[in-house]
């Protein structure tokens, strides 16, 4: 994929992931890219939440069913059209532009107030910075075409998220609360900025993180299922315990 955008081969991308609409400048392409990497990211995160619908390991035998890995990719990618109803694959700044920006109310837009939150508050940016992840090469995903995502969306927004503020104000990982449970996956990778059991003590000693073996993102909040692993069912049964404890 990096190697078509060096050379600016449009087309073949265009081609290859079936875009809605021609490809006619870099910020077209960095919309592309951002959203073949998220199908990716998206998988991650939510790992084995539902029945019936993409894992890790479909990733990996995707992407390991033969050598040729950028027809693996393209494969897997078509695969996700399929799975989300989809026709063709968004490749429009324009259009990304639009929808972050309409002011609207829609139940159905949860990314406005996200990336809202992004930009002026949290600086969760997703970008292809660190070498150490599999997106090191699309170097066009970096933490500017946020920022112009943030400026674009929302009336010419230039400053830096409060993330001090923020951490501040509710304690970071250091929350003075109390009856808290602070439930994460070890597969989640947003594990990383909660409370798990290798975090510091917690100030109260009604706060109890609950860090689950093999699970992902929120998977203690859906109804249980025999598929679910005994971390889970163990997990629900550690934060209902809290529960009853604190309502008594």
């Amino acid at each position: 994929v990096a190697s078509y955008a060096e050379a600016g081969n449009y087309a073949q991308l265009q081609s290859d992931f079936n875009t809605c609409g021609a490809i006619t400048s870099t910020n077209d392409l960095k919309v592309l890219l951002s959203d073949l990497m998220g199908n990716v990211q998206g998988t991650i995160q939510y790992n084995n939440e539902h029945s019936g619908v993409m894992n890790v390991t479909d990733i990996c035998a995707t992407m390991l069913q033969s050598t040729d890995y950028y027809t693996n990719f393209k494969d897997l990618q078509t695969q996700y059209r399929a799975a989300n109803g989809q026709t063709c694959e968004d490749a429009s700044y324009a259009d990304t532009v639009a929808y972050l920006s309409n002011p609207t109310k829609d139940a159905n837009n949860n990314a406005r107030p996200w990336t809202y939150q992004t930009c002026n508050e949290f600086g969760y940016f997703q970008t292809a910075d660190s070498k150490t992840q599999p997106f090191a090469s699309w170097k066009w995903l970096d933490l500017q075409f946020s920022k112009d995502l943030c400026f674009e969306a929302f009336s010419r927004w230039h400053v830096e998220p409060q993330v001090g503020w923020i951490n501040q104000e509710f304690g970071e990982v250091h929350i003075a609360g109390t009856n808290i449970a602070f439930p994460s996956g070890t597969i989640d990778p947003w594990h990383a900025l909660g409370v798990t059991n290798y975090t510091a003590a917690l100030p109260q000693a009604t706060e109890q993180s609950v860090f689950i073996e093999g699970t992902a993102h929120c998977a203690d909040l859906y109804a249980p299922a025999n598929s679910d692993p005994a971390s889970l069912v163990y997990a629900r049964q550690v934060i209902a315990g809290l529960v009853a404890k604190w309502l008594a």
